[in-house]
This record gives structure tokens, sequence and C-alpha cells, in this order.
């Protein structure tokens, strides 16, 4: 290749020149005003990538325009919540079967509302859709939950470290289903950002809006200050206090530090 390129300038002793560049560097040929004038020369090409106002603002434009922000993907939003855990309990699901699900929890919901909250979902990163050949050979479009999803809602193991412990997931993940049972959307806020999250949130409608649950799993409750501040955090942002623990030991711990506040305690056999 270095052969061709050097023959190209019509200077074939350049091939050797040319096999040999290191990274960041390129051969230039400058013409002058006269095709006899020509000069061969070396240049960086790092100013080009590092120096060009031009192409910053390009790569600027470019993550305006198609990254998601922290922004985005941190911010509470009870009807995708809602969508995941309709498609974690159906599996891989066709828009019309998600439209049935909906129509079941909100009759009067149409079907385009159901194919925006999709759209949302999968720009967000929690849903893919797929095509695949259904009866009589007519296309059909499938969604299902990503990665990012899964963990979200509390089912792949990277929880576990976050969580704090095999006992402390297994003990959520028990309470999650229960309340998923109930017509709860349950998700698993990622512990990151500047504010505390509780170890899960629940989501319900209700005739006034969206019901919200904070749970915490306690499965020692040795700390009365962080029994505290996980009521306190809650709390002040209007949410129902629940405090999932595995044994009555656990929870009459949490009922002597948390007196008579306005809290819920859930005992989870496993």
């Amino acid at each position: 290749m270095a052969r061709i390129i050097a023959r190209s300038f019509g200077r074939e002793e350049l091939a050797e020149k040319l096999a040999s560049l290191p990274d960041g560097r390129a051969i230039a040929c400058i013409r002058g005003s006269f095709e006899s004038e020509q000069r061969i020369a070396e240049i960086s090409t790092l100013p080009l990538i590092y120096r060009n106002p031009f192409l910053s603002h390009v790569l600027e434009r470019m993550r305006d325009l198609f990254e998601v922000s922290d922004g985005e993907t941190d911010h509470e939003d009870p009807e995708i919540y809602e969508l995941l855990n309709i498609l974690l309990r159906t599996g891989s699901a066709g828009m019309s079967e998600i439209f049935e699900e909906y129509r079941k929890l909100r009759p009067g919901t149409r079907a385009s509302e159901v194919l925006s909250l999709v759209e949302r979902a999968e720009k967000l990163g929690f849903v893919i859709r797929r095509t695949e050949r259904g009866k009589r050979g007519r296309p059909k479009v499938i969604a299902e939950l990503t990665q990012k999803a899964l963990e979200l809602l509390g089912y792949l193991h990277e929880t576990s470290a976050r969580a704090g412990g095999e006992l402390h997931l297994s003990l959520a993940r028990a309470f999650a289903e229960r309340l998923r049972e109930q017509g709860y959307a349950v998700v698993f806020p990622p512990q990151r950002g500047k504010e505390e999250q509780p170890d899960m949130i629940a989501f319900r409608r209700t005739p006034e809006g969206w019901e919200e649950l904070a749970v915490e799993v306690e499965t020692r409750a040795d700390h009365p200050e962080q029994v505290l501040k996980n009521y306190d955090k809650n709390v002040r942002k209007g949410r129902r206090a629940i405090f999932a623990v595995p044994d009555e030991r656990v929870a009459e711990r949490v009922r002597r530090i948390l007196g008579q506040r306005d809290y819920r305690i859930e005992v989870i056999t496993l």
C-alpha cells in the first residue's frame, strides 16, 4: 500500500517513509503555482483533531443531538416504570399484546399513547424493538427489556453489590414481587448522584395521581442514625416509608428507633 501511495505522488522513494510513519503523523504533498513546484513534508495530524475549533463545535453539537443526558435517565418517570413492569410480567411482547395490557389497567387507552411510551423507553435505553415473522408470514414488532431495564427492575446481579449483600437483595426482590402482585410498578433506583435513593420505589395509579412508596430494606437495623436518615430522606420527598425486615426481632428494633412516626413495617419470610 505504501508503494502505491508513493507512486501516486510520483515519488517512489517515499514508500519507506510512509511505511514507518508513527501515529499522529502524515505526509503532505504541497504544490506551488506551477506543476514543477512540489514539496513533500511530514506533518502532525494532532492539531487537526485537537485544535480545530470547527471540529470541536461539531462534536459538541453531536453530543447535544444524540446523547441521552443524566437528567433524562435519572428523573422519576412512573409511566415508563409501569411499562417496564408490564414487559417484565409478559416477557417479550408484540405491540398489540402490550396495548391489551394497558387496556386492562386503563380502559380507553389509545394505541398511539402506548406506542409513544414504547418509543420513549427505547430512547432511554430500556427497551429494544425487533421484527419477527408472525402468523401467515406477516411481520410482527416485538418489544423486550434491555440489560439496563433489568438492572433498574432489580433482576441483575450488579444490584447485589450496590444493595449490600445477598440477604438484602433477596429480601428486596421478594418484597418487590409482593408489591407487583398488588399492582405496583417497582424499580430499584440507581444509587448515584447527590441525593441518596431508597432501595426501591413503588408506584401505583390512583384517581388522585400516582401513589409513591419508598422501601428501605433493613437486615439488622444496628445503626439507629441510618434508619432515621432513611426515614427522613423519603418523608421529605412526600413518600410513605416502608421498612422490609427479615424477622420480628429486626422489626422491633425499627419500632424502637422510629417510635410513633408514620411508617410501615413488612416482615419478609424467605
